[in-house]
């Protein structure tokens, strides 16, 4: 088993653990809850989108956002937990297992797999409906342009040693686009000096994305106190080609894939 398959069973091990907790808490919600357990409900969702994001798992990361945003609303006092609110979490978090399960075996659920529940959230939470389906993007562009995102990231050197893996990240990222990279090695030192533990490398990322800035930052969410990370937008205009490859891109993101290793082992 290479080092990102292990990395990936392990997040499925622990997205068990926590669908386990969030069921145990939700059972146990009523409108006296207390703001530990609605806490404690929401950082089970946000690890399971967080680490959904890292490896690819788009239905994951999609769902979990939507039941993430309605679970911030109500520790922010705005929504009460009703009976039929804790009833379409309780649905949510089988949603949430059941996407779980299906990753863990290398299989596939439909697009719109639990997109009901998603709309069902929300309708609580008064979000603006996504899509009908909680695929990753929608198949039309109804716009001209995109975002041109320029990304500087530099690991602290004991980013190995707190267990996050920049190689990860970098997956992510070209998932949400065309990605540029610009790989600075210049502080790797000679072999008999070199500590397998310590980061050594930088980077220059330019992305081009339908995807808003908060999507861009959410791939540093987990990292971003153990690294320097510069992160500039602007709007360019996309050609008919650009447009097509994207859409291209889109289409093979729902077929399973091996892991992209943008790095030499």
């Amino acid at each position: 088993m290479d080092d990102l398959q292990q990395f990936k069973q392990t997040y499925i091990t622990e997205c068990f653990e926590l669908l386990s907790d969030m069921e145990e808490l939700l059972l146990r919600l009523d409108e006296e809850t207390s703001i530990d357990d609605l806490n404690a409900i929401f950082r089970c969702a946000h690890s399971i989108k967080g680490g959904a994001g890292a490896f690819g798992f788009d239905q994951i990361a999609n769902f979990t956002h939507i039941l993430e945003t309605l679970l911030d609303e109500m520790r922010e006092g705005k929504i009460a937990a009703s009976n039929e609110i804790v009833d379409t979490l309780l649905k949510a978090q089988g949603i949430v297992l059941h996407m779980v399960s299906t990753a863990n075996e290398d299989s596939s659920l439909p697009s719109d797999f639990g997109a009901d529940i998603a709309q069902e959230l929300e309708r609580i939470a008064g979000m603006e409906p996504s899509v009908a389906s909680v695929e990753t993007n929608s198949n039309t562009q109804s716009d001209d342009s995109r975002r041109k995102y320029t990304i500087f990231f530099k690991p602290m050197q004991e980013m190995l040693v707190n267990g996050n893996e920049p190689l990860l990240l970098l997956r992510e990222l070209a998932s949400l686009g065309e990605l540029e990279i610009n790989t600075d090695d210049s502080a790797l030192p000679s072999l008999d000096k070199l500590d397998p533990e310590v980061c050594y490398l930088k980077w220059d990322f330019t992305l081009l994305s339908d995807e808003p800035l908060e999507r861009i930052k959410e791939v540093f969410e987990f990292v971003e106190d153990d690294c320097e990370l510069t992160i500039n937008t602007e709007t360019v205009a996309q050609t008919t080609e650009q447009k097509k490859l994207l859409l291209r891109k889109k289409r093979l993101k729902r077929k399973p894939r091996k892991p992209l290793l943008l790095l030499p082992r």
